[in-house]
């Protein structure tokens, strides 16, 4: 009889400079994100951001086995 299972799994992330990276960081449109005339991209941070209704896929890969 088995009472109870536990299942763990790893992630791997890098945080970018890029500007899709930041995109979805900060739920901000990427047209908003353009740098200014030295390089550098400033943004307002709200309390609360819009909903993000991008779509994402996942790739599982185990061994040789792989889902997604």
């Amino acid at each position: 009889v088995v009472t109870s299972s536990v299942r763990t799994f790893g992630v791997t992330l890098w945080e970018t400079a890029r500007v899709a990276v930041q995109s979805v960081m900060y739920r901000i449109p990427e047209a908003d994100l353009e740098p200014d005339g030295t390089g550098i991209t400033s943004i307002a941070e709200t309390a609360s951001p819009q909903p993000d209704r991008r779509a994402w896929w996942f790739l599982v890969m185990d061994g040789s086995t792989a889902k997604g």
